[in-house]
């Protein structure tokens, strides 16, 4: 379905033609709302490399970036926040090194040292940073949950309207209703929320489907 057969959906089933320039934007606040709420398989992405420069603390992560996913790194990197005692640790970050297959840890002296690495956002820019700047410069792969754009066009689609086209008109028709203050927006919710979780369901499905299980 594109962008301009879900936008039509969404004005038959509200039936307001006072809000017609506002209904493309009610499917893209539907978009972004079903993206906050979780982070799908749609939305998994790899940056390579990102690359720390000798010297600095930051760098600043795609414009995209909700979220790190939640892989296990082949070397051990920590995340941490800077706010809190140096062995705080806050949570694991993931990212792993460019190139997989040297699987070596840094060791300086006999003694092993561990990358510590950091995540901090400002207004809508998110950095990556290391507590202790490297000598040398550091390339990363990053695997992440990026948001995926707005529509613009009438032909644009999404992988969410592919998959949850009632999903996203029923978040587009509550979005609607709201505006309006039209007590049908709790009947849109109750709706809404009950699709949600079934194409939860059907999305974690997708992640485990054809993997063998290994005993």
């Amino acid at each position: 379905m594109t962008f301009a057969e879900i936008v039509a959906r969404v004005r038959k089933g509200v039936q307001r033609d006072d809000l017609v320039d506002e209904y493309p934007d009610f499917v893209n606040e539907a978009l972004m709302e079903i993206q906050q709420k979780r982070s799908w398989s749609f939305m998994k992405t790899t940056l390579e490399p990102l690359t720390l420069l000798a010297g600095d603390k930051t760098v600043a992560l795609p414009a995209d970036f909700k979220e790190f996913q939640n892989i296990r790194p082949p070397v051990h990197l920590i995340l941490e926040d800077p706010a809190q005692p140096l062995n705080s640790i806050y949570k694991p970050i993931e990212v792993v090194y460019e190139h997989e297959e040297q699987r070596r840890v840094w060791s300086f002296g006999g003694l092993v040292w561990t990358m510590r690495l950091f995540m901090e956002r400002v207004g809508t820019t998110a950095t990556l940073g290391m507590v202790v700047p490297a000598e040398e410069d550091i390339n990363l792969r990053v695997k992440y949950f990026a948001y995926l754009p707005a529509l613009v066009n009438d032909n644009d689609t999404s992988p969410f309207i592919d998959a949850f086209p009632h999903m996203v008109l029923s978040a587009a028709k509550q979005n609607a209703f709201s505006t309006i203050n039209d007590p049908f927006k709790d009947q849109m919710e109750a709706d809404f929320q009950a699709r949600f979780a079934d194409a939860v369901r059907q999305d974690a499905y997708s992640e485990v489907a054809g993997r063998e299980l290994r005993m």
